[in-house]
């Protein structure tokens, strides 16, 4: 959970942009989401019973991201806890290439969700 945190945490400080704490919101929230999907893959190629369909529409895509998105939102702003998360940060940023975690993460998290789709659904 703490690497969804700091993650939140760069993405708010390295956004230039007009609205730095949706933007890091949106993002880890489509992390979160792509992690979702790399665990049902697993479960449906391990167990072998479709639990997604796989031809969902936008409505179905949004609809099973919907527990996430609240759940992120409950994480990072009910009462305020971006706040927190960024002073906490703030007050202990001790590592030296900080961005480069981030990006990794990231990185490893889209070969994740594609090396599960390989392995258990071939076309």
């Amino acid at each position: 959970m703490k690497y969804f945190i700091y993650c939140f945490y760069r993405i708010v400080k390295g956004n230039n942009g007009s609205a730095p704490y949706l933007s890091a919101y949106i993002a880890v929230s489509s992390l979160n989401y792509m992690h979702f999907l790399v665990l049902l893959t697993l479960i449906e190629g391990i167990v072998g019973i479709d639990i997604m369909p796989r031809n969902l529409n936008k409505i179905g895509i949004v609809i099973s991201a919907l527990p996430i998105l609240i759940l992120d939102y409950y994480l990072f702003f009910y009462k305020k806890k971006y706040l927190e998360i960024i002073s906490k940060y703030e007050k202990s940023n001790k590592t030296k290439n900080p961005n480069l975690i981030v990006i990794g993460y990231i990185v490893a998290t889209f070969f994740l969700l594609i090396a599960t789709k390989e392995l258990f659904f071939r076309l």
